[in-house]
């Protein structure tokens, strides 16, 4: 699967990032596909679709980005939607099985996390593999239709509906981490220093003769400085040495064992 160098120019990076990407065919979705058809007679429902949904963004998959200039189609849209036409796709070699499915496979990969919801608007299902589930089929011989956009604003309305599902699950676990109990404690047992760690309801005693080492050790586990204390060893508990503790929060600190001359 080889990329071509089209030498079309586009805006992707100067355009508002969308929570779902929508790829467009024009031949038989803007238009039907057939010999003199009017053009672009489906461009106005697309674009109230697109006005319904302010997290839209749409990257040009048609063949026509073969032969336009990006900036040409981009001013087939309406001067307030132009800066959510975000791309076109690559263009992979056409033996390839599935081609358009594998261009915008390839764009996503490239531009967006694996979480991004896409949807392609597409009147050749020869294209896509089948059963494929991002693809929206439209009958070329009528262009878009009404029931086509109904169908494009469910399946907007869902990817956004499991989209904020995904965020409010990562921000939760985001939150639980940050109130997960962590602390340790360090004393002194003879040569060896025994890093006493709490983690949520377990524990785990770490035990070294090198205070660096012990810090590299507790920071691998996900402590910080401000998680780690010591008995003060001045009033004759077991704690670390004045110069112990500087190497453990040092190495914590730093993320490297100092070297010593």
């Amino acid at each position: 699967m080889t990329e071509l160098n089209v030498g079309k120019t586009s805006a992707l990076s100067s355009s508002p990032r969308g929570d779902v990407t929508l790829f467009l065919d024009i031949d038989g979705v803007l238009h039907r596909r057939a010999p003199g058809a009017e053009k672009f007679t489906a461009l106005p429902q697309l674009q109230q679709s697109m006005r319904r949904h302010s997290r839209l963004e749409v990257v040009i998959s048609s063949s026509w980005r073969e032969v336009f200039d990006f900036e040409d189609l981009v001013e087939l849209f309406d001067e307030d939607l132009r800066t959510r036409i975000v791309d076109s796709t690559p263009v992979l070699e056409q033996d390839t099985e599935f081609v358009r499915q594998r261009e915008c496979e390839h764009w996503m990969r490239t531009h967006r996390s694996p979480y991004q919801e896409w949807v392609a608007l597409e009147d050749e299902k020869a294209l896509f593999e089948p059963g494929c589930p991002q693809l929206l089929f439209v009958d070329g011989s009528k262009g878009l239709q009404l029931e086509d956009c109904m169908r494009l604003d469910e399946r907007i309305s869902e990817a956004l509906a499991r989209i904020t599902e995904l965020k409010l699950a990562r921000e939760h676990a985001a939150q639980a981490a940050e109130h997960l109990h962590l602390s340790c404690v360090v004393t002194a047992s003879g040569d060896e220093l025994l890093a006493e760690v709490t983690c949520g309801g377990k524990r785990e005693t770490l035990r070294h003769t090198d205070a660096a080492e012990l810090g590299l050790a507790l920071l691998a586990r996900g402590m910080k400085p401000e998680n780690v204390s010591s008995p003060d060893w001045k009033e004759g508990f077991h704690g670390m040495s004045a110069g112990q503790c500087d190497a453990l929060f040092l190495a914590m600190r730093t993320g490297r064992k100092q070297r010593t001359e």
